[in-house]
């Protein structure tokens, strides 16, 4: 509940030292998708709601990659490679 209504200094604190540390160690593609879109972040360094919200990233992408990656397996033809093991491991 403190988190919440942000009441309580040290739960401030703990939560944007959370959110300064989450932040720092984000990397490539997803920094712009969740640090320059609107909506994406909380109206405050709310660690903990940017924590859920990379987590509802990942799953969004995880999901997308998968049947990306399922969909390249079932169209995948190894006679393309002249049925070479080493080149088709490779792809």
């Amino acid at each position: 509940a403190v988190t919440t209504t942000r009441t309580n200094d040290r739960a401030i604190h703990n939560s944007k030292a959370m959110f300064l540390c989450i932040k720092s160690s984000i990397k490539g593609y997803i920094t712009d998708t969740i640090f320059t879109q609107f909506g994406n972040l909380p109206s405050h360094e709310d660690g903990v709601a940017l924590f859920k919200r990379i987590i509802t990233f990942t799953l969004v992408s995880s999901l997308q990659l998968s049947m990306l990656s399922f969909n390249n397996i079932l169209t995948f033809n190894p006679h393309d490679y002249n049925y070479s093991i080493p080149i088709i491991n490779s792809k």
